[in-house]
C-alpha cells in the first residue's frame, strides 16, 4: 500500500475509528485519533506537493 496513493484512506480510516469512539463516549481518544488524521492528511499532501518526481500535480499518471 502506497501512502502516497492511499492517504484519503487512512485518513478515511482513523476519522472512522474516531467517530465510533465518540459515540461510545471516549471522546479524548476520539480526538486523538481525530488530530492523527489530520497530521497524516497534512503530511501527505506537503510530501504530494513537494516530490515532482511522478509528473504534474495532482493527478499524475503511473
Amino acid at each position: 500500500m502506497s501512502f502516497r496513493k492511499n492517504h484519503l484512506a487512512v485518513a478515511g480510516i482513523l476519522f472512522a475509528i474516531a467517530i465510533v469512539l465518540y459515540v461510545i463516549g471516549f471522546r479524548s481518544g476520539a480526538v486523538a485519533v481525530s488530530v492523527l488524521a489530520v497530521v497524516v492528511e497534512i503530511s501527505a499532501w506537503i510530501a504530494l506537493f513537494s516530490d515532482r518526481s511522478e509528473g504534474s500535480f495532482p493527478g499524475g499518471k503511473s
